[in-house]
């Protein structure tokens, strides 16, 4: 079971990807003096060393979570970390051992146990169970003391206290420099990022005010404890989040109080897997008893356990300040709900207080990673200094859509489902932080407000991880899952990291509604690049404005591509600024398998969609027969579901060719020929093999058109792509001396798009092999794939649409022919 958040998972050079399975952290080896060999063997679950010392079973290699914060390495935590104490199970544990010690009467050693449940799980849970979300706080509590609790509290009194301190430190940031950005840093996957992937640079815009789950506890183990008349570290507090990095969060050295000698938060769990406990218990949460939520804060009960804050499932932190600050500093009442502008996509808002003709205040919500990246490269430009305050989560929809929140039920999208949590929200009755519980705390328990105390006990401080030098990876596959729960529920095959690079899986999408169990695992590469300096952005600001994205770069591989090859090509995007990704379709898909790769197109839709990428400017890369066979499948899911694409070009790498038997075995050759078991003969009878089939499967699915209306498009990319209705700017690059597509099928091409009204540049080259024209000429090359981009990024977007009719005033961009020998 998956313990940490895949929606915010990095290295060090800023990838996409799902939880990793190769930690690199360097690890200690003990090396034995001895000089005899050695022969490991894995008997089941364990690792065996045989000697000629006789046989001896070897130590698990175990990284705690205080490894993974030190560690640059991953910018989150890796899937593969052994966890022992952030898991139902280590609570478990504890809950039984201190039911153990209860029954045999020693109190000394017995535990308080705390639960504090924050809003956004108990709205998940409500919903996954059908039931109102105070009955769900109602039922929760019952169903925690009947594990052992002894209190089960809500977060209502922390998140009150978050707003009041977050807000006067904004005031006091903005009174001393106004033009200083302050971002929030509740969110542990933002900070986390921040902290390993910018460092020194972004740690000074962060808010010092701690989250609610860290202010939490404080109170519990602090404020609570002396109620108790107990030391802190006597109670086991645990929390229950929507997120998994909140785990990483609550192992943070900064929250480990020295004069309790323990973590203010001892345990985290996450929507997930409370209902994975009920699952295992085979009771459904309305099963248990109801009972009340506890209230140690005072003699007075609220009327509600269940509270909202401002209009945001994240806190509110941009509206509620900005209410605030409007009043104090400039004397406005801002109304009850503030109408934040929507700006690139609806995980990026913006709201402005504009006094004399001035921008006195203009605060920004920045959810999900594409806005978080695009925030800091502004920042790092000079350019996001604009933005008193943001609001910054790493999930997509903020903390209502946490990785860790209860996932979709069969066939309902993430999008809706998220509608619907807010729904829930909206109805909750509206929390005033300043109330009479605030005051008593501020009063009784921080000396005040804004003391020395509370400074202390309601802020932290961040910490710029320093990048690791050559790390070693240690392989812990044999000791994971054999399976990871993605954020969205999706079952996804493992998938090995790189220390550099590393894969991603798709997750779930709100609009190409692929039925969630069809969806398998891609193993697919993007690349959010770090420019160092102004020269980096070459492309970049050529078409910098508020209004457009950074274009992204899709490189779809020849058949048999490694990635280490299309990684030399994305990367001349990269060091110009731009985002990449790659993917290669497996071979068996391109030959054997062909109606496969009708899901992978609807696959690669999705990572679009799931990425925010269709409101970024697309360029497609494409390489040989085998990159354009599954850009056309893209094609087509684009016009199933109807979900344009803001394309700008595609290049054309040796392609397309027609279908010819010569080149198929030249293709075969180079494909299976570095197997030695792959000789002519056998290559050859492959070559005949795939043949037969393909016409057989063409003329099979040409009869049954003629009955039924068929949507398959399992013929060679050079016969389908050259009737196809989208009109971008397209660039050919071939070679004279390709034998596997020769450039007469290039050129073939070339004239019959152009007689559509395609704007076309090709470049013809005199001596390279397939798919090795960059090898051989990589400076034409850089030159024509930028020079490209530069003019496709000068026209307006062109939208990919099946029905799509070019205008009559297009203009066209190059339509030469170059040369190089």
């Amino acid at each position: 079971m998956s313990r940490f958040s895949g929606a915010l998972q990095l290295t060090d050079i800023d990838d996409f990807i799902t939880p990793s399975q190769e930690c690199i952290k360097p690890v200690p080896i003990d090396r034995t003096k001895s000089k005899t060999g050695a022969q490991i063997t894995v008997e089941g679950e364990s690792c065996y060393e045989e000697s000629e010392s006789g046989k001896q079973k070897l130590q698990k290699v175990e990284i705690t979570l205080q490894d993974c914060l030190a560690c640059s390495g991953c910018i989150t935590s890796a899937e593969g970390v052994l966890i022992t104490q952030q898991s139902q199970e280590e609570l478990l544990k504890v809950l039984r051992e201190n039911a153990k010690k209860k029954a045999t009467g020693d109190y000394e050693n017995v535990r308080t146990i705390v639960f504090t449940v924050a809003i956004q799980p108990l709205l998940s849970l409500a919903h996954r169970y059908q039931i109102s979300a105070e009955d769900a706080a109602r039922h929760l509590a019952g169903y925690f003391r009947s594990l052992g609790a002894d209190y089960v509290l809500c977060t209502k009194v922390a998140d009150d206290l978050a707003l009041l301190e977050c807000r006067q430190e904004f005031l006091e940031r903005y009174r001393n420099n106004a033009n200083l950005t302050m971002l929030s840093s509740s969110c542990p996957g933002w900070v986390c990022y921040a902290e390993k992937t910018h460092g020194n640079f972004i740690l000074p815009y962060l808010s010092t005010t701690r989250s609610p789950q860290q202010i939490m506890g404080v109170l519990v183990k602090q404020f609570l404890a002396k109620k108790l008349n107990i030391p802190g570290s006597r109670i086991y507090h645990v929390t229950v989040m929507p997120c998994y990095d909140k785990k990483l969060e609550a192992s943070r050295e900064d929250f480990f109080n020295e004069q309790n000698k323990s973590r203010d938060v001892d345990c985290v769990i996450t929507s997930v897997e409370v209902e994975q406990m009920l699952t295992e218990d085979e009771r459904t949460l309305p099963q248990h008893d109801l009972d009340n939520m506890d209230w140690p804060w005072s003699d007075v009960r609220p009327e509600s356990m269940v509270w909202a804050h401002e209009s945001t499932l994240s806190g509110g932190y941009a509206e509620h300040i900005f209410k605030f600050v409007a009043h104090q500093l400039f004397n406005e009442t801002m109304p009850k709900e503030l109408e934040f502008k929507q700006l690139r996509n609806r995980d990026f808002r913006e709201i402005i207080l504009e006094k004399d003709g001035k921008d006195v205040l203009k605060f920004a919500i920045a959810n999900g990673f594409r806005n978080i990246q695009n925030l800091v490269q502004k920042l790092k430009r000079g350019k996001g200094a604009n933005y008193h305050f943001v609001e910054v989560m790493a999930c997509p929809s903020g903390c209502i859509n946490g990785g860790a929140q209860v996932r979709p039920t069969t066939g309902q999208h993430v999008r809706e489902l998220t509608l619907q949590l807010e729904e829930l929200y909206k109805k909750l009755p509206r929390s005033q932080p300043e109330n009479g519980i605030t005051k008593h705390i501020y009063r009784d328990f921080l000396d005040g407000f804004h003391t020395e105390k509370c400074y202390e006990l309601l802020h932290t401080s961040y910490h710029a991880v320093e990048k690791l030098n050559q790390p070693s990876k240690c392989n812990k596959n044999d000791k994971m899952s054999s399976s990871l729960l993605h954020p969205y529920g999706l079952k996804t095959d493992e998938i090995g990291s790189k220390p550099k690079e590393v894969a991603a899986t798709i997750h779930n999408s709100g609009r190409c509604s692929l039925p969630p169990q069809e969806v398998d695992s891609l193993e697919y590469f993007i690349k959010f690049p770090k420019p160092s300096s102004e020269q980096d952005f070459v492309l970049a600001n050529a078409y910098d404005s508020e209004d457009i994205n950074v274009p992204i770069v899709m490189l779809l591989g020849w058949a048999g591509c490694q990635d280490r090859y299309l990684m030399k090509y994305s990367k001349i995007y990269e060091d110009k600024g731009l985002i990449t990704v790659r993917y290669t379709a497996p071979v068996d898909t391109l030959f054997w398998k062909r109606s496969e790769m009708v899901s992978i197109g609807e696959k690669i839709l999705k990572l679009i969609q799931d990425m925010n990428f269709d409101a970024h400017p697309l360029i497609f890369h494409i390489f040989s027969n085998g990159g354009a066979y599954l850009y056309q499948h893209i094609n087509q899911a684009v016009i199933k579901y109807k979900s344009p694409l803001q394309v700008r070009g595609v290049i054309f790498d040796s392609a397309p060719g027609e279908r010819r038997m010569l080149g198929l075995y030249r293709a075969i050759t180079a494909i299976y020929g570095r197997k030695k078991r792959c000789n002519c003969l056998t290559a050859l009878a492959i070559t005949i093999t795939l043949t037969i089939m393909w016409f057989v499967e063409e003329s099979v699915s040409a009869f049954k058109s003629i009955f039924v209306q068929s949507s398959s498009v399992h013929h060679s990319p050079f016969v389908e792509l050259k009737k196809e209705n989208n009109k971008f700017p397209q660039l050919f690059l071939y070679s004279k001396s390709d034998i596997v597509i020769p450039y007469r099928d290039v050129e073939k091409f070339i004239r019959l798009r152009r007689e559509q009204g395609i704007e076309v540049s090709s470049v013809c080259f005199e001596n390279a092999e397939h798919v090795k024209i960059y090898t051989k000429y990589p400076k034409q090359y850089i030159q024509s794939v930028c020079n490209f981009i530069k003019k496709c990024m000068a026209i307006p977007a062109l939208k990919v649409a099946g029905n799509y009719e070019p205008s009559l005033n297009s203009e066209i961009i190059c339509r030469s022919n170059q040369k190089y020998e």
